[in-house]
């Protein structure tokens, strides 16, 4: 057997679609780890396979980063010959190896789907024949199609067998008052596993309620000092984040009818907006969707994952 030259070591786990467009429904998320850069590979062909991979992904309806997963997508690049060939009039870089992808559960450290992709490339320096095998992988690579078809079949698999220990996971964080980790495990369920997806809507819904309760108090004392201070227009924005379920509803609304006749036509249409979606049940259920994903992104972003890779000889 070859001696296979892993390009391995420490990464995190970063997201980094903030402002990202949010969907009323989970998509299937493989947060996307690369290498670290080496002597062998260096910053300028990480980034161009990450954003090769990332295509690839979004080319088969999966996000490659941007929120909650227990699944994670990365390559190992290993270089079988990095040679000098004379063949032609000048001397050129050649070079040949292998991408190998894996689909992984963090939480089991259980490998769910793993391909493997012949890169070459010759050029007259080794940087531009590296480069030039990483940009040779094809996104349409039958291999590559099955490969994510293979671990999103598997995952689906996973989280509708699941589901009852998902929930009462969640359920656990959510008794101990950590609302942010019960809804981030919720989110967490794509909409393709449609078995499980249907009995978490409401219950995220639950929590988010509940959380909020926690934070209006402070909402509400924040919402005194800006009125105290003549701020009345933020005053009202703040409390128009109050969500109607919570137990200082009521205080709010008492707040605005004062704050109402003080702030200017514009701040008080924009306030009759919320007004009119907050009465209407199918709006204020995407309006706390919404927020859950906010709440559940920075939640996730607060506590990025750390995964070890060691040496392999084979």
């Amino acid at each position: 057997m070859k001696k296979l030259l892993l390009l391995v070591g420490i990464i995190s786990l970063l997201v980094s679609n903030g402002n990202a467009q949010k969907s009323e429904s989970n998509t299937m998320v493989f947060n996307l780890v690369m290498p670290p850069t080496t002597v062998k590979l260096n910053s300028e062909n990480i980034s161009i396979l990450e954003s090769i991979l990332l295509q690839t992904l979004n080319q088969y309806g999966i996000s490659g980063n941007g929120g909650y997963s227990n699944f994670v997508i990365y390559p190992k690049v290993e270089i079988y010959e990095d040679a000098i060939s004379n063949a032609s009039m000048e001397p050129q870089n050649v070079i040949q190896g292998e991408v190998f992808l894996f689909i992984k559960q963090i939480s089991d450290n259980k490998i769910f789907s793993s391909t493997s992709i012949q890169i070459s490339g010759i050029a007259y320096n080794r940087n531009e024949a590296l480069r030039k095998s990483i940009t040779s992988i094809d996104r349409k690579n039958p291999k590559i199609e099955a490969f994510i078809n293979e671990a999103k079949q598997k995952i689906i698999n996973y989280y509708n067998q699941s589901c009852l220990e998902i929930l009462a996971d969640a359920d656990n964080k959510a008794q101990l008052g950590n609302f942010e980790g019960a809804m981030t495990i919720l989110m967490s369920i794509p909409k393709e596993a449609n078995e499980c997806y249907s009995k978490t809507r409401e219950k995220a819904i639950e929590y988010y309620i509940k959380f909020e309760n926690k934070k209006c108090a402070k909402q509400i004392v924040d919402a005194k000092a800006y009125s105290a201070n003549k701020n009345y227009g933020t005053a009202l924005e703040v409390l128009s984040q109050i969500d109607p379920a919570t137990n200082c509803n009521a205080e709010a609304k008492e707040m605005i009818k004062q704050l109402e006749a003080k702030v200017d036509v514009e701040e008080k249409k924009q306030w009759e907006l919320k007004l009119k979606q907050y009465a209407d049940e199918v709006e204020l259920e995407k309006l706390r969707i919404n927020a859950i994903k906010d709440v559940t992104e920075a939640y996730y972003k607060s506590k990025p994952a750390t995964i070890n890779y060691s040496y392999i000889v084979k």
